[in-house]
């Protein structure tokens, strides 16, 4: 289930979801393989006609980003279970607080960024000064 940053279900999450499964099951073009082409410019529609291409782009931005990921992975040969279970768990307790506390985490979490940035470059300046 998608969220918004109010913790409530974002209300464009089905289309969502069905662009994210079919991105999910396409694959580079394979000599004699169909591709879900089809299938793909239909949810892409689809998510264009009720969000609009501000949230396509957004949508797009975002599988790019976990496509760069992945490749890097991949090309590492990096595999561990371990952590697709413990990040599983994560996302599933980051995912209830912010249901608990309905938006009202987000100040805090954008405060503690802000703080922590001013602090490393702060000590990155003093560091340069000596």
């Amino acid at each position: 289930m998608i969220h918004s940053f109010s913790g409530q279900v974002h209300p464009h999450a089905q289309e969502l979801e069905a662009l994210a499964a079919a991105i999910g099951r396409e694959r580079p073009p394979i000599a004699g393989v169909a591709t879900r082409k089809a299938q793909l410019d239909e949810v892409v529609a689809a998510l264009r006609k009720v969000a609009g291409e501000h949230a396509l782009l957004d949508a797009a931005g975002v599988i790019a980003f976990f496509s760069a990921m992945t490749c890097v992975l991949d090309a590492t040969g990096h595999k561990n279970f371990a952590i697709k279970d413990w990040m599983e768990t994560m996302v599933s307790r980051v995912s209830a607080i912010r249901r608990r506390t309905r938006g009202k985490l987000l100040p805090f979490v954008l405060l503690a960024s802000g703080l922590l940035g001013t602090f490393l470059v702060s000590s990155r300046l003093l560091r340069r000064a000596d």
